[in-house]
C-alpha cells in the first residue's frame, strides 16, 4: 500500500486498488492521486458487501458448474438465434464434439439438416410460448445411430424479464425404449398364446360333441339300412348318407383349432409369427 502512495507522489499518476484490512475485517477500494509533487491523497471506499456478493456469486457459479459437468444428462443453453452458449461434457460425449468446437454454432453444425430443423423449430416454439415443456427427441449421436432423449427445455430470461434464449436438459432413454418395446412384444405374444390355448380347449369340446353327433347319425343310418328293403326309394338316401360318413375322416380338434387360429391371425394387429401347425 505505501509503495503505491510513494509511486503516485513521485510520478503524479493516479492509481486505484482494492485491499483487505484484517484488523477491521473489511474490504476497501483505495483511489490515490497526487495534488502536487511529492504529495498524495488516498480516498477509501468501503466495498465489503460488494466483495461478499462477488464471493457468493463465484461460489454459486462453481456449484452450478460442478452440477452441470457432473451430471450424465445432456445440458446446454442457446441464444435467441439458436447458437450454443453452454455445452456440458455429457453433450460433448453424445455428439463427439468438444465444447469449444460447438460454442457459437447452431444445430446444423451437429446434426443432419432435417434433424437440425426439427430441433431448432422446437426451441423457437418454447421461446415463443415462454413455458417449460418435456418431450422426446430423436437425434443422430456420435455412434451414428439414432438415439431417443427425454428432454426438458424452457426459456432463459434476461435481467429485464425478456426471453434471451433456451435451456435444455436431456436424458438418453434409447435402451429404456427398446426394453419397453421388447416387453410389449412379449406381452402381445403371451396374449396370443393364451388366446390359442382357449381356442384349443373350445375346439376340443366342440369337436367331441360334433363327433358324438356324427356317431349317432352313422349308427342310426346303419340300423335303418338293415331294416329297409332294397327296393324302397329311401334306401338310396340312406346309402348316400352312409357313403359320405365313411368317405370323410372324423372331425378333429386340429381341424377346428387351425381354422379359428387362421381367422385370428388375419385380424389387424394380430402377432405375425407363423409357426408350423402340429397335429393332436
Amino acid at each position: 500500500m505505501f509503495e503505491v502512495y510513494g509511486r503516485v507522489a513521485r510520478t503524479g499518476v493516479p492509481e486505484r486498488f482494492e485491499t483487505y484490512v484484517t484488523a477491521l475485517k473489511m474490504w476497501f477500494a483505495v483511489s490515490v492521486y497526487s495534488p502536487r509533487r511529492d504529495h498524495f491523497v488516498a480516498v477509501f471506499d468501503m466495498i465489503t458487501e460488494r466483495k461478499r456478493a462477488e464471493a457468493a456469486l463465484r461460489e454459486s457459479r462453481e456449484l452450478l458448474r460442478a452440477v452441470v459437468e457432473g451430471t450424465s444428462d445432456v445440458v446446454y443453453v442457446k441464444d435467441l438465434a439458436g447458437r450454443y452458449l453452454l455445452f456440458n461434457g455429457a453433450a460433448s460425449r453424445a455428439v463427439g464434439k468438444r465444447p469449444d468446437e460447438v460454442l457459437g454454432k447452431d444445430d446444423t453444425f451437429l446434426f443432419p439438416i432435417d434433424e437440425a430443423r426439427v430441433l431448432m423449430q422446437a426451441d423457437r416454439a418454447v421461446m415463443a410460448a415462454g413455458e417449460v415443456v418435456t418431450c422426446e427427441e430423436s437425434v443422430t449421436t456420435a455412434s451414428g445411430e439414432i438415439s431417443t432423449f427425454l428432454t426438458t427445455k424452457g426459456p432463459v430470461f434476461d435481467d429485464h424479464g425478456n426471453v434471451s434464449g433456451v435451456f435444455d436438459i436431456s436424458r438418453d432413454i434409447t435402451e429404456r425404449k427398446r426394453a419397453e418395446e421388447e416387453r410389449e412384444r412379449r406381452r402381445e405374444k403371451l396374449m396370443h398364446a393364451q388366446k390359442m390355448e382357449s381356442v384349443g380347449r373350445l375346439a376340443g369340446g366342440v369337436a367331441h360333441d360334433f363327433n358324438n353327433m356324427l356317431g349317432v347319425i352313422l349308427g342310426h343310418t346303419e340300423l335303418a339300412l338293415s331294416k329297409v328293403d332294397p327296393a324302397q326309394p329311401i334306401r338310396s338316401h340312406l346309402e348316400e348318407i352312409e357313403g359320405v360318413q365313411f368317405s370323410q375322416k372324423p372331425f378333429s380338434i386340429r381341424d377346428l383349432a387351425i381354422g379359428v387360429r387362421r381367422a385370428l391371425e388375419r385380424r389387424p394387429g394380430a402377432p405375425s409369427d407363423r409357426s408350423e401347425d402340429h397335429g393332436d
